[in-house]
């Protein structure tokens, strides 16, 4: 059944559904009729990037599409591989001046601290916060501990904690997080260990948060996994991690990379260990294709494109692989300054803890769908 997990399944029952629904509804399949109803395809991050090419691929069935936080140039491979943690690294200062030197410093100094004076992985594991009894059996040496955990772990952290930035204030697991790697007072290993406790929190929330950090909770399910998956920001545990790094070794290739500007330890996104990584997960005759999408779809050039509007919180990490500008005047973009990733997505409308900018954005996102569909209205003639 792997061969249906694909976006081109996804869009194909979109539209399926779609169909479905407008004829239950009664609706004309033309738009010059009275009983035409038009289309509007609503995603943020990767349902956005759906959302949007419904409308790109599908034109004559799906009118206006709403793609918020979709990373376009994330699929298509165009954006520089360091950019994306470079930009988590630099709203960590916005969170909290000197942060992303007191990330830089506190990992490197873990990292020359457990080389130095550890052996063993299972006493390294108590050291840093986690529950060493449920501690994955494949991480043998303290060199594989810090590429799993330190090099791959921390950043994957701090990518939700940059998604999760907004509305931005000290409240913000982002900002808290900051604050734990500024605390002077504690030790490298003790502020990692802290970091680790508050992911803890934000996960499972302070009643249910467990003494210590149960790294099997972040294994995918599956053969030949590891905590460092296809997805550098993150790929998830269980069935569900599976489900998105097979998806993400396949299709949705995720260039991300951490440079020496970053503040975490630099190691570059390579596709060489992409490849050789889902093949050993998934087998060599699962297809590694990153730029299969694009070249079939064309997606990079958005010139003859109509009707779609994208949004991007400019906090967020992802906005450096969206489409934040645009020269086509069918097209409409609208960014937040104090955004993060499709932050005006709420699931309270009015949102009383809504910043200016994003109470700005929903009327004005009113208003260009409003006009988009007067002109889809206008076609009407009988």
């Amino acid at each position: 059944l792997v061969k249906y997990l694909s976006p081109d399944q996804a869009l194909a029952d979109t539209i399926d559904l779609i169909q479905y629904v407008r004829g239950e509804l009664g609706c004309s399949p033309d738009r010059t009729s009275s009983e035409y109803c038009p289309v509007i395809t609503f995603g943020g991050s990767y349902p956005g990037f759906l959302a949007v090419m419904l409308r790109f691929r599908f034109p004559d069935i799906v009118d206006i599409a709403y793609g918020s936080s979709a990373p376009l140039r994330l699929y298509s491979q165009e954006v520089d591989t360091d950019a994306y943690f470079d930009k988590v690294s630099e709203v960590a200062d916005i969170a909290s001046p000197g942060c992303s030197n007191a990330v830089r410093d506190t990992v490197f100094a873990v990292k020359d601290d457990l080389l130095a004076n550890y052996t063993s992985v299972h006493k390294a594991a108590k050291a840093t916060g986690f529950c060493a009894d449920t501690f994955p059996t494949y991480m043998r040496d303290i060199p594989e501990f810090i590429s799993e955990t330190v090099t791959y772990l921390v950043p994957a952290v701090f990518a939700d904690f940059n998604m999760a930035f907004y509305p931005p204030g000290p409240r913000t697991a982002l900002s808290r997080a900051c604050a734990i790697f500024q605390d002077q007072s504690k030790t490298p290993i003790e502020r990692l260990s802290s970091f680790f406790d508050l992911r803890g929190e934000v996960e499972y929330g302070s009643a249910h948060k467990p003494e210590c950090f149960d790294l099997s909770l972040e294994l995918p399910s599956g053969p030949n996994a590891r905590i460092r998956g296809s997805d550098n920001s993150g790929t998830g545990g269980g069935f569900t991690g599976e489900v998105w790094e097979f998806q993400c070794c396949k299709d949705l290739v995720i260039g991300t990379g951490y440079s020496e500007e970053s503040m975490f330890i630099p190691r570059h996104f390579s596709y060489k260990w992409h490849e050789k990584h889902c093949h050993e997960r998934f087998g060599p005759e699962v297809p590694v294709g990153p730029w299969r999408m694009v070249d079939q779809w064309g997606f990079n050039d958005l010139s003859h494109s109509s009707h779609i509007l994208f949004t991007n919180g400019l906090n967020d990490g992802w906005s450096t692989s969206s489409i934040t500008e645009t020269d086509n005047p069918n097209l409409a973009v609208i960014n937040f300054p104090n955004g993060a990733h499709h932050s005006e997505f709420s699931q309270t409308y009015p949102n009383p803890k809504d910043t200016e900018d994003v109470i700005e954005g929903y009327k004005t996102a009113t208003k260009i769908i409003g006009d988009w569909l007067d002109e889809i209205y206008s076609q009407r003639t009988h």
